[in-house]
């Protein structure tokens, strides 16, 4: 008779482990698109640019940003976490043909807004074009190589109506100098 109770016990505890274990995962308070969401990261996978987001219960979603299939680098998030600035390279893909258009469209500076879902070119870099820095939430530094232990930069502000390209500005007015420092392993602006 113990036996019998026993079981009867342990059928029931796995029938009420099943229905909560239902109600839990089809229930409404885990569906996970009623829950608030953080953006947590954003990543550059096969060459396309996603929005990683997690949920207060810790899944994560993730959302296609760009589909363009140009490689991309240099992933940067603004300071306010709202815009997204990566380099796209344009050589990656066969587009220019001649060699002077190959190498003064090397890249592409982009900016991508996470509010609007809007992508932006604001900077078309050249063979020298290294990489960019948020300076905060509307300017962005870009850098060009300018030989051994010196490398150029300029500020662009984010709202440019078109994108300022490399190849029109090699001129020393556009660009200000920093020189690597051996001793202290930094860079120094003239």
């Amino acid at each position: 008779m113990k036996k019998k109770h026993k079981n009867f016990y342990f059928i029931l505890a796995l029938i009420f482990l099943a229905s909560f274990s239902c109600i839990l995962f089809f229930g409404k308070e885990n569906d996970f698109n009623q829950l608030s969401y953080n953006i947590e990261d954003v990543v550059i996978e096969d060459n396309e640019v996603w929005q990683i987001i997690f949920n207060e219960k810790g899944d994560t979603k993730s959302i296609q940003l760009t589909d363009d299939g140009f490689e991309k680098n240099v992933l940067e998030i603004s300071p306010d976490h709202q815009k997204v600035s990566y380099s796209k390279h344009l050589y990656s893909r066969p587009i220019y043909q001649d060699k002077e258009s190959y190498y003064d469209n090397y890249t592409a500076l982009m900016v991508y807004d996470l509010e609007s879902n809007e992508e932006k070119e604001i900077f078309r870099g050249d063979f020298f074009t290294t990489d960019h820095q948020w300076l905060d939430d509307e300017n962005i530094r870009v850098y060009r190589l300018g030989g051994t232990g010196v490398r150029g930069y300029t500020d662009i502000n984010i709202d440019i109506s078109k994108p300022l390209v490399a190849a029109e500005r090699r001129s020393p007015e556009f660009w200000k100098t920093e020189i690597w420092d051996t001793k202290l392993g930094t860079w120094i602006s003239n």
